[in-house]
């Protein structure tokens, strides 16, 4: 698995090619399971990431699928990395690369924390509104509940 990644990455790197969605799309494809990545995964994705040019949107989400912690940190701001991997994971299998009403209340079930959801997961869904594309009734849904 881990040669394959590392492959395809030599293979696309010509003339210092910058890597792009579709092609990290392509990479977690490679991945034996996107949402649980071994220890050896991440670190060659950490490679990857420090090795190979990627456009902005790209080295985002390949950083997201790198950080060994819970927590996903951008602007000093804890979002749950678990989280975020799935509404990526689903907008990814989407075929409209949106996230739906039916995902988005996935999520919000997967945000509950002893019955509760904490003002990380709060701060996540709040980021997933604001950086991941949703369709309208998703957005309105999640808006419209009080989390």
């Amino acid at each position: 698995m881990i040669n394959i990644l590392l492959e395809y990455c030599k293979n696309k790197n010509i003339n210092n090619y910058i890597f792009n969605i579709t092609d990290i799309n392509k990479l977690i494809n490679l991945l034996q399971n996107p949402l649980i990545l071994t220890i050896h995964e991440i670190d060659t994705l950490i490679y990857i990431l420090n090795n190979y040019n990627f456009d902005i949107k790209s080295k985002e989400i390949l950083k997201l699928y790198t950080t060994k912690s819970y927590y996903f940190i951008k602007n000093n701001i804890k979002y749950d990395k678990t989280l975020l991997i799935n509404a990526y994971d689903l907008i990814r299998k989407n075929k409209d690369g949106r996230i739906s009403y039916d995902d988005i209340k996935y999520l919000i079930k997967l945000s509950y924390d002893k019955n509760i959801i904490t003002s990380i997961e709060k701060n996540t869904l709040n980021y997933i509104i604001q950086n991941y594309n949703l369709t309208n009734k998703a957005k309105e849904y999640l808006i419209s509940i009080d989390f």
